[in-house]
C-alpha cells in the first residue's frame, strides 16, 4: 500500500478526500474503479451503503473549488436499451475456463504501439472491404479478415494497452465497422484476461469483427433510430441478426464458432435479448463475452447524433445489469479487465 493512502472511517470523510481504494472489491460496488473525490454528502452516504472504510490519497485532496471540476460518483442516467433490458435476474454457477492459457507481456508499449498502428489500419480495411462487397453483391472472401484477426491476437497477447489506445485515438470513422473493430479490441482484452487460448481468441476476434455484417441490408435511416425504433420497424432492425448469420454461411472456410457468434450476439443472460430470447447456458461462451463488449462499446461511442456515456459511467451500466443481461461473474471479470487498462 502506497505510503500516500491513508485508513479512514466512511463517516469520517470529508469533501475534497480523494477515495484511492476500498474495503472490498470494486466490482462488488458501483463506484468508479480508478478512485473519486468527495464531492458532496450524498457521495458519503453512497459509500456507507458498502464500505465501512476506505483509503484515501492525502497527496490528491482537493480544495471544494478544485475537486470539483474532477470525477466523482454519482448515478448514471439510464439508456432506453438498459431500460428494455430490466427484466428477472438469472443466476447460474461461474464459468470456468479448463486449463486456462496465461499470456504474459512481451513487449513494451512503445514497440508494440508501432505494430499495432499499421496493423489497427489493416483491420479496417480489411472490414471495409467486406462491408463493400456485400453491399455491392461481389464475391467475399474473409481471408483478409482472418489474417488481421490473427494480428489482433498477437498484438494483444503481446501487450494489450497498444491495441485499447488506438482503439481510443480511432473515433471519427464510419461508425458501424468502428463499433465492430474497437469491440473486438474489447473482446481481446477479455478474453486474453479470462485465459482463451490463441485458437478461441481467434474465433473470438472474427465473430466480433463481422457480427454487425448483416446491417449492410438495412437503411441507413433504420440503422441511425435504433435506439427509438418500435414495432415493425424495430423486427427489421433485428432482422440484421439473421441476415449476418445467412451471408456468412455462403462464405467458405469460415469457422462454425464465428457464425455462432454473429448468431447470439444480441441474445441476452435473462432471456429478453433477440432473435430469439434464449436464455442462461444456452448462449455460447465467447458470444456471452461478444454481447458484453459489443454493449460497453455501444455505450461509450453511440451514434453520432448521441453522447455517450465516459468508461467509468458505462463500468457501472453493465455493473447494473449483471444476472439480468450478462451473467454476474463474467462482468466482475469484465470490470477487472477494463480496470487493468485504463488507457
Amino acid at each position: 500500500m502506497s505510503t500516500n493512502r491513508m485508513k479512514v472511517d466512511v463517516n469520517g470523510l470529508k469533501e475534497g478526500m480523494f477515495v484511492a481504494d476500498l474495503d472490498r472489491p470494486w466490482h462488488e460496488t458501483p463506484f468508479p474503479l480508478q478512485g473519486f473525490y468527495i464531492r458532496q454528502d450524498d457521495d458519503i452516504q453512497a459509500l456507507a451503503g458498502y464500505c465501512k472504510y476506505v483509503f484515501v490519497d492525502v497527496k490528491k485532496q482537493k480544495v471544494k473549488s478544485t475537486y470539483a471540476a474532477h470525477a466523482g460518483f454519482s448515478p448514471v442516467k439510464k439508456t432506453p436499451r438498459q431500460q428494455s433490458e430490466e427484466h428477472a435476474s438469472l443466476k447460474l454457477p461461474p464459468i470456468v475456463i479448463k486449463s486456462p492459457a496465461i499470456h504474459e507481456v512481451s513487449s513494451s508499449i512503445q514497440k508494440e504501439v508501432v505494430k499495432a498502428k499499421k496493423l489497427h489500419a489493416h483491420v479496417y480495411e480489411a472490414i471495409d472491404a467486406v462491408f463493400s462487397g456485400l453491399e455491392n453483391g461481389s464475391e467475399i472472401s474473409v481471408q483478409e479478415t482472418e489474417r488481421v484477426a490473427v494480428g489482433m491476437v498477437e498484438s494483444i497477447i503481446r501487450n494489450p494497452d497498444a491495441m485499447v489506445w488506438l482503439a481510443k485515438m480511432n473515433e471519427n470513422d464510419a461508425h458501424t465497422y468502428r463499433h465492430s473493430v474497437n469491440a473486438s479490441i474489447w473482446a481481446l482484452v477479455f478474453g486474453r484476461h479470462l485465459g482463451l487460448d490463441k485458437k478461441r481468441l481467434k474465433t473470438l476476434a472474427m465473430g466480433v469483427l463481422l457480427s454487425h455484417i448483416g446491417k449492410v441490408k438495412l437503411d441507413l435511416d433504420l440503422l441511425e433510430r435504433a435506439d427509438s425504433l418500435v414495432g415493425r420497424d424495430l423486427e427489421t432492425y433485428q432482422s440484421y441478426v439473421g441476415l449476418g448469420v445467412e451471408m456468412l454461411a455462403e462464405i467458405e472456410g469460415l469457422s462454425p464458432g464465428v457464425n455462432a457468434i454473429v448468431q447470439y450476439h444480441q441474445e441476452r443472460h435473462n432471456g429478453s435479448g433477440f432473435p430469439s430470447g434464449v436464455t442462461g447456458d444456452r448462449i455460447p461462451l465467447l458470444a456471452k463475452i461478444a454481447g458484453l463488449v459489443d454493449y460497453y462499446q455501444y455505450l461509450i461511442t453511440p451514434r453520432k447524433s448521441q453522447q455517450g456515456q465516459s468508461p467509468l459511467e458505462a463500468v457501472s451500466s453493465v455493473y447494473e445489469l449483471r444476472n439480468i443481461a450478462f451473467q454476474k461473474d463474467l462482468v466482475e471479470k469484465f470490470i477487472e479487465a477494463v480496470g487493468v487498462y485504463p488507457t
